[in-house]
């Protein structure tokens, strides 16, 4: 890559450290506008309340708990070309083992809430004599595509080890090889590596929320600046009428009161005859008001972002599930409108997996073989309701399909358990004696 191209996506990426700042403070339960305010005359409290991290940790533990996202391996085919070794599929089985050395289940939910944050999250690959991949984070990837209607990611930049605004290290992703770049300050490029790879394209995988891939909470961060505007205004009202109190305990006369214009102490002090109306301030009115407002604010973020308020009496109460179903029913459109574009990135880390493995001595041919993925949602479990609704199926439907229905507390291994009701029934049918006469 030259080197006015990478100043271009330099320069762009430095662009960009602003906006994932602004995400990554709303996360933590910090409001950036707040923030930023000018200082302000005491009192000048700043408090922001955390919607942001709580919608984000609800829809990912909602979604994205390790477990809750589980990959199957199909082979869709049954005729020769399955490579299996004393009954096992080795192909299938190497996957696992990758699966297993990248921890990908913990991965994957650490990518869920990135993406989830900062609208998207990337995942690099590389091979040093194993497929390897790790979340990177998403301010230090610019990509590349190429111009037609349907743009094809065509590289990839990741800039890292950051000197305030200046990227000190910078790696290029093509579909052949890995370069490496360093620099002092910012000055010119200077390549330090170069890398082959095995994996046939760009080896970084995208996982988008939207189309858009903008932070989970882009559309409500007005509602957020509002509340938190609204809360630190509340309590500097408390805090403005607590100085007074504290400024003028006891009766206010007169001569004290032109003391105050003369050195402007407080400004626009009104008629004297209204001082003892003002020094006996009921906030009752305008906290109720402060509430009102506040409550209102809230239930217009729960309602956009479609995350309920899990801790509302009234939405838990003693919904039956049915009820407590509808009241999700915004909360699973979302979850899958977001399993729409964060499923090809799960999509993508097969493929590339499979690239990985043939490039060994043994090919396996990936195409006889179906990525299913199982989105599951975190949900409490009537295990009562469960019990019952098996037990009325009985004789209607097979004994595994019956199992499978069961919640696994009860049941962890569907086909150890068929194993086990086998083996009882085998015990039951014995013949009695049976045993003594074949010895004699």
């Amino acid at each position: 890559m030259d080197e006015q191209t990478m100043k271009e996506l330099h320069d762009q990426n430095a662009r960009r450290q602003a906006a994932y700042r602004q995400n990554r403070s709303y996360f933590y339960g910090r409001n950036p506008w707040i923030e930023s305010r000018e200082q302000r005359r005491e009192p000048d409290n700043r408090i922001a309340i955390p919607f942001a991290k709580m919608a984000v940790e609800d829809m990912a533990g909602y979604a994205a708990m390790p477990g809750y996202r589980t990959v199957e391996i199909d082979n869709i085919r049954t005729d020769a070309s399955v490579q299996q070794d004393a009954g096992i599929d080795t192909y299938i089985q190497l996957v696992r083992e990758i699966e297993s050395a990248n921890d990908s289940d913990r991965l994957t939910a650490e990518l869920y809430q990135e993406a989830l944050v900062h609208g998207r999250a990337f995942e690099l690959f590389w091979y040093d004599d194993a497929v390897e991949f790790a979340r990177v984070p998403e301010n230090e990837i610019e990509l590349v595509y190429d111009g037609s209607l349907k743009p094809e990611l065509v590289g990839a930049v990741r800039f890292y080890d950051r000197e305030r605004l200046f990227a000190r290290r910078a790696s290029v992703y093509t579909d052949v090889d890995i370069t490496d770049y360093t620099r002092e300050g910012s000055g010119s490029w200077t390549e330090s590596g170069i890398r082959l790879h095995p994996y046939g394209r760009v080896p970084i995988n995208i996982y988008a929320i939207n189309t858009q891939q903008q932070p989970f909470f882009e559309a409500e961060k007005g509602l957020i600046d509002a509340q938190d505007k609204l809360l630190s205004s509340s309590v500097n009202e408390v805090d403005r009428f607590n100085a007074v109190m504290a400024l003028f305990p006891q009766k206010v006369d007169k001569e004290f009161i032109d003391k105050l214009r003369e050195m402007n102490v407080i400004d626009d002090l009104g008629d004297f005859d209204r001082w003892p109306e003002y020094l006996e301030k009921d906030l009752g009115k305008i906290t109720s008001f402060y509430q009102q407002l506040a409550d209102r604010l809230e239930r217009l973020f729960h309602k956009s972002i479609k995350v309920p308020d899990f801790s509302d009496e009234n939405f838990v109460g003693n919904s039956s599930g049915v009820a407590l179903a509808y009241k999700l029913l915004g909360l699973e459109f979302k979850a899958a409108q977001i399993d729409l574009y964060f499923d090809k990135g799960i999509n993508g880390r097969y493929e590339l997996i499979s690239s990985g493995i043939n490039a060994g001595a043994r090919q396996y041919p990936t195409d006889d073989y179906e990525i299913i993925i199982d989105n599951k949602r975190n949900l409490p479990v009537d295990e009562a309701g469960r019990v019952q609704i098996a037990q009325q199926l009985l004789g209607i439907l097979s004994e595994e399909t019956i199992l499978k229905m069961l919640p696994n507390t009860i049941v962890p291994d569907v086909e150890r358990e068929l194993e086990r009701i086998s083996q009882q029934v085998d015990m039951t049918l014995e013949i009695p004696g049976e045993a003594e006469d074949d010895d004699a």
